[in-house]
């Protein structure tokens, strides 16, 4: 993940992101490249859409799908224990010889459980540390029901850093890093 611009400043601003989509050995799985996304920050309020991770992930498959979701809202006054509001996506993926696949995604226990300074490859940054239970009810999959948790750690001003998704074992799902900000950002 590279942050390639930011529009704005201070409690007002977007944030431009490129991702590339890696596979297990850290190969790109999308021969077109980099996909883009951006975040708003009003009022000092982080929207995040849920959907635009997702969006770079079937693209970069090259997937036939359709994603509509929710906002998740992260205010200016983020402190240990603040909790969130839930939100939900709904995806359809069209699957070869299996058909379509749909996927309701809530995002539940939203909440802050830390202030930590982290190092990815873009920096050190102080952050917020967010975690997350995420529950999938699928039509069309094998498997009907799947939970994962997670937790994310987001930078004032510049959004994700990292974020780290764990399947019902404790194993280790995805993870994304930001791995470098454009310069004077």
């Amino acid at each position: 993940m590279t942050v390639k611009n930011v529009r704005g400043a201070g409690n007002d601003m977007t944030v431009d992101y490129t991702i590339l989509v890696l596979d297990k050995n850290r190969k790109p799985i999308d021969k077109s490249g980099e996909r883009s996304y951006s975040i708003k920050i009003t009022g000092g309020v982080l929207e995040l859409e849920i959907k635009n991770t997702m969006d770079a992930f079937f693209a970069a498959k090259n997937m036939n799908y359709h994603i509509v979701g929710d906002k998740l809202f992260i205010p200016p006054n983020v402190g240990v224990g603040s909790k969130f509001n839930d939100s939900w996506m709904k995806m359809t993926i069209k699957i070869p010889i299996i058909g379509d696949v749909i996927a309701d995604v809530m995002m539940t226990d939203i909440v802050c459980t830390g202030i930590e300074t982290i190092t990815v490859p873009a920096g050190t940054f102080e952050t917020y540390k967010i975690t997350q239970k995420t529950t999938t009810v699928t039509t069309g999959w094998i498997t009907p029901k799947i939970i994962n948790t997670g937790a994310t750690w987001y930078a004032r001003g510049i959004g994700m850093v990292k974020s780290v998704n764990f399947d019902e074992k404790g194993k280790l799902e995805s993870s994304t890093e930001l791995h470098e900000l454009v310069s004077g950002k």
